[in-house]
């Protein structure tokens, strides 16, 4: 649409004319297509019936951008901005809009792990040795974003540094001397964001620089006012370093999540990747510290550190899962809430539902004894804080999830009992309740119910009743799945643990437990849920002979099952 809007044909009168914000809008869209393709690589080699209709629509079959990547997707997009560059007049602040939305998609790339680089391909190479042959690592891609910011905002230096690779300068990098705007907050927080990302040292450093140039310029006065707020380092800076060390605290945790403490090596390894999470924390909180003091030393507002400050520290200690971490989270919320009763009328000191249900989240993910009572109590303190005028703090679904996932990890023998009561709070809330969306049980929350029915330990009665809950929370899923509520469907981790629960909760002796299984087996299928992991706690609540039967169809003739050749209908 964009090329065509640019064709102008003899003696036809063009009835729009696009615009800067016409062309922010394509780049956003190739931005937001890279973002797509780092999540999911196999779409950019998908044939589908909308990408014929595009190609239909803008009758563009012979011509190919060969957008197989999310490195294709950037590049072809930073390609349309220099050349937009090149041919427009950039005195206008609407172009800097288009320029960010680049430099933050490089950003994204480089959060967003490995993703496969389009270029410099070997023509001999099949396409789907294309595909996978090289990749941007988050460096690399936050090399892309430092790139493209020097030269379009640096171009004397950009031309320097591609002299010494090049003696020939090239005419795109001789065109972008002509833009005369200056980068404002956005641009930079997108290139501390990508640097982040793979080198907090150097993220801090850029920031730390502009603080410093900030402080010593004259327009350092009268609290910011000379310049808008786009073009001052505030403590959204701050803030995006933070955020980077929590985003890596909770990806390393996915993995200590998953080993097993009974295994020595794993339970080591686990031991290594709580360290560094807490390493990573400390260092959010000391990038708080720094900010406070930022903040003491100049009384400017620019640096005090906001609710978002303290949430995502609060967060970042809150995924160590550790008890000291929780202790450092709980110092941090009562300081927060300290820092709003001192200045009541100051709405960016004030905690919210994020806040506190990131302490839930704390508690939630530590096994001592009182983690489950601690998080239900801040549950409580919420839904009466709830009730005052002009609250940011209301439960949601999230908040009442972590809660019950905090009960699930419990050691209470009736915590099966008390996740099903969270369960139907939530469902009454946002059933009468027209703003009650927020509330509403996901996917997520009902299988943290039935994670609490699988790990009862408790009398027979207690055992009963547990089981009897997680019967009735698939029913209940299937139910709203056939309802029509997308956001209610059951899931493999909802099959595995119905396995898991039939497993601990259903004496081996008798036939009961075998037809249970394949009932849930054949569930499982129909809702085309099965996978590695399903099958894996499917073999500890099926006996030997039924197990073999159901694996009947990926068993070759040498006895050995294929798990990751599954028939199409699982």
């Amino acid at each position: 649409m964009w090329e065509k809007a640019l064709i102008t044909e003899e003696g036809v009168k063009k009835k729009w004319e696009p615009n800067h914000i016409t062309f922010s809008l394509v780049l956003k869209g190739w931005s937001k297509a890279a973002v797509s393709l780092v999540m999911e690589p196999d779409r950019g080699r998908a044939k589908t019936i909308q990408e014929k209709m595009v190609f239909s629509f803008l009758e563009e079959e012979s011509h190919d951008y060969q957008v197989v990547s999310a490195v294709d997707a950037m590049n072809h997009a930073e390609e349309l901005l220099l050349d937009y560059l090149q041919n427009h007049d950039t005195k206008s602040k609407d172009i800097l809009h288009g320029i960010n939305v680049v430099v933050d998609g490089w950003a994204k790339i480089a959060r967003y792990s490995l993703v496969n680089d389009g270029n410099n391909k070997d023509s001999n190479d099949s396409a789907e040795e294309q595909q996978h042959q090289h990749h941007l690592t988050p460096n690399q891609a936050a090399q892309k974003a430092e790139d493209l910011f020097q030269k379009i905002f640096n171009p004397s230096k950009q031309s320097e540094e591609d002299e010494e690779e090049d003696s020939s300068t090239s005419d795109e990098t001789a065109a972008v001397n002509t833009v005369i705007m200056k980068p404002d907050m956005i641009t930079y927080t997108s290139l501390i964001e990508a640097w982040a990302s793979t080198d907090y040292e150097k993220a801090e450093a850029l920031v730390e620089k502009l603080i410093q140039s900030y402080v010593s310029s004259s327009s350092f006065k009268d609290d910011g006012t000379v310049l808008h707020e786009e073009q001052r380092p505030t403590v959204r800076l701050a803030n995006c370093l933070m955020h980077a060390h929590a985003k890596t605290t909770a990806t390393i945790m996915e993995e200590a999540m998953r080993l097993k403490s009974y295994d020595e090596e794993q339970k080591k390894r686990k031991f290594q990747i709580q360290r560094t999470a807490w390493k990573h924390a400390r260092q959010a909180h000391s990038i708080l510290r720094r900010w406070k003091e930022l903040y003491e030393e100049h009384d400017h507002a620019d640096f005090q550190p906001d609710v978002t400050s303290y949430t995502t520290v609060m967060d970042a200690y809150a995924k160590c899962a550790q008890i000291e971490a929780v202790k450092e989270a709980e110092k941090l919320l009562k300081e927060i809430e300290d820092l709003h009763a001192a200045h009541p009328k100051n709405p960016s000191l004030q905690p919210n539902t994020k806040t506190y249900t990131t302490m839930i989240t704390a508690w939630s993910r530590t096994n001592v004894d009182q983690s489950s009572r601690k998080a239900q109590g801040i549950l409580e303190r919420m839904k009466e804080m709830s009730k005052q005028s002009g609250s940011l703090v209301k439960p949601n679904t999230r908040t009442f999830t972590s809660v019950i996932s905090s009960w699930a990890r419990s050691n209470d023998p009736t915590k099966a009992g008390r996740a099903l009561k969270l369960l139907k709070e939530m469902q009454d809330t946002a059933d009468s309740n027209k703003d009650g969306e927020d509330i509403r049980p996901t996917t997520f929350t009902y299988n943290a119910v039935l994670d609490a029915c699988a790990k009862t330990r408790g009398s027979n009665e207690q055992l009963s009743h547990a089981l009897k809950i997680a019967f009735a929370i698939h029913k209940s899923m299937i139910f709203h799945s056939k309802k029509g509520n997308g956001s209610v469907t059951p899931n493999h981790i909802t099959y595995a643990t119905l396995f898991k629960t039939t497993h601990k909760l259903i004496p081996e002796s008798g036939g009961e437990r075998n037809s249970i299984v394949k009932a849930l087996f054949e569930n499982a299928k129909r809702a085309g849920q099965i996978d590695r992991y399903v099958i894996t706690n499917l073999q500890l609540a099926a006996d030997v002979d039924l197990f073999r039967e159901l694996m009947d169809p990926i068993t070759d003739r040498n006895g050995y099952m294929h798990y990751d050749d599954l028939p199409q209908d699982w």
